[in-house]
C-alpha cells in the first residue's frame, strides 16, 4: 500500500477507498508518525460524497486520534445522523426509504468510532437502527444485502455485529 501511495498522500481518488487503505496501514501497526501515514492524513480533508465514506473516515480518525481531525469527525457524525432513513437504516447518499444492510453496518461502525472519540450519538439513532436491524432477519435466520433478498454469510455477520453495537448503546 505504501508503494502505491500517490504524491498527494492518497491511495485512491475516492475518500472511502483511501480511508480503507489507511485503516489497513494503521491496523498493520505502521507508526502514525511515519511519513506514509502523515502524507495519508492530507486526503482525509476531501469531501466525502457518501455515508459509507463518512463512516470509513470516522474509523480512520478514531485510530489516528489527531485533534485537528475532530472537526471533520463532528461533521461526519452530524451528516450520518441526519442521513438515517425513517426506517432506521442508511443508504449511500441522502436519507430516503432505500436502505441496505451494508451501508447501515458501515454507518454504525462509523458512529461507534465517533463514540470512542467521545462524540455522543443520540440514543434515538441507535434505537431506530436496532429496530431496523431486527426487521432484516430472513426466514432462514440470516440477512441479505436488503430485506427480502437471499441471506449471505457476510451480510448476516454484518447485521449481527451491528446489532451488538446498537444494543451496547
Amino acid at each position: 500500500l505504501i508503494s502505491s501511495q500517490r504524491p498527494d498522500g492518497g491511495c485512491s481518488a475516492a475518500v472511502g477507498d483511501h480511508c480503507l487503505s489507511l485503516l489497513a496501514l494503521l491496523h498493520s501497526k505502521v507508526d502514525k508518525k511515519s511519513p506514509a501515514i502523515q502524507r495519508a492524513m492530507r486526503p482525509l480533508r476531501r469531501n466525502p460524497g457518501t455515508n459509507y465514506e463518512r463512516a470509513v473516515r470516522l474509523m480512520a480518525i478514531e485510530l489516528l486520534r489527531e485533534p485537528g481531525l475532530r472537526v471533520l469527525a463532528a461533521k461526519d457524525v452530524e451528516d450520518l445522523v441526519h442521513n438515517q432513513a425513517m426506517s432506521g437504516g442508511w443508504d449511500y447518499k441522502q436519507p430516503g426509504e432505500r436502505t441496505d444492510n451494508s451501508c447501515t453496518q458501515y454507518a454504525l461502525l462509523g458512529l461507534r468510532a465517533a463514540d470512542k472519540l467521545g462524540m455522543q450519538t443520540p440514543r434515538s439513532v441507535w434505537k431506530k437502527a436496532l429496530k431496523y436491524l431486527i426487521g432484516q432477519q430472513a426466514r432462514d435466520g440470516g440477512a441479505g444485502y436488503q430485506r427480502n433478498q437471499p441471506s449471505s454469510a457476510s451480510m448476516t455477520s454484518g447485521v449481527v455485529s451491528s446489532l451488538v453495537a446498537a444494543v451496547a448503546r
